[in-house]
């Protein structure tokens, strides 16, 4: 069973009340919220995996460590591919199936793949993203399945987590940036192991950076994402802490 949990709102409320500062020290401590548990039908499940937002707010869901490369695609918004039918239906399942009041006002039919992470198991994993309305933006990551979403352009740095188990592998760490001063992220888990990913920029509509890398499992937690600007220097840390116990 694919566990799945939803807390946009919790996030996006969060940033709104505790703005990002980014001056503050690379380790300051993330406050971490889990939001409930939602079942999804049966014929399609999927798992909501929800952003960090600005008070250091994060949901963790797997662990991890090992990565692959990342294909980089063009960044131009119009240049970018659209997306397939199976990820246009799950923009469009956002809306149906969001609880009252939440639903994103995603615009599905406009959803681009932006990026491809070519995983160990042989498969890709695509980022696809469509705009909201609001401005914002909706994300899935194929073959894990995850998605999420920043509807009203709220959350400055959200790393998240996700895959298929909880008990085994591989993993996919990924994370949007609105910080246009950032460059890169540099991934450390509990046991020492480190890797920096580049940030791929996304052209107007989406107008926001992302990244993708894969994670084999064992690994120790808790993960730190540090936010890089071009000289290497962190802007901010979150934090992703060991999954709850089943």
């Amino acid at each position: 069973m694919i566990e799945e949990w939803y807390d946009n709102r919790v996030a996006a409320a969060l940033d709104r009340v505790n703005p990002l500062d980014t001056r503050l020290p690379a380790d300051w401590e993330d406050v971490i919220v889990r939001a409930g548990r939602t079942e999804r039908p049966a014929r399609r499940r999927r798992r909501l995996v929800v952003l960090a937002a600005a008070g250091g707010t994060l949901l963790a869901l797997v662990p991890a460590l090992a990565f692959t490369s990342v294909i980089p695609s063009v960044t131009d918004w119009l240049s970018s591919p659209p997306a397939a039918p199976s990820s246009l239906q799950s923009f469009a399942d956002l809306d149906r199936q969001a609880p009252a009041g939440m639903a994103p006002d995603v615009i599905a039919a406009e959803a681009r793949r932006l990026m491809t992470l070519r995983r160990s198991t042989g498969s890709d994993a695509h980022l696809v993203i469509a705009p909201t309305r609001s401005g914002g933006f909706c994300y899935e990551i194929t073959a894990v399945p995850s998605v999420g979403c920043d509807a009203h352009r709220e959350i400055a740095f959200g790393p998240g987590l996700a895959a298929d188990n909880l008990s085994s592998g591989p993993a996919v760490i990924f994370g949007s940036v609105l910080m246009s001063e950032a460059s890169n992220v540099r991934i450390r888990t509990g046991n020492g192991e480190r890797r920096t990913v580049p940030l791929t920029r996304v052209s107007s509509p989406i107008d926001a950076s992302f990244f993708l890398a894969e994670l084999s499992m064992p690994t120790t937690f808790p993960i730190s994402v540090d936010l890089l600007d071009g000289d290497g220097l962190t802007l901010v840390t979150k934090t992703i802490p060991a999954p709850p116990s089943p």
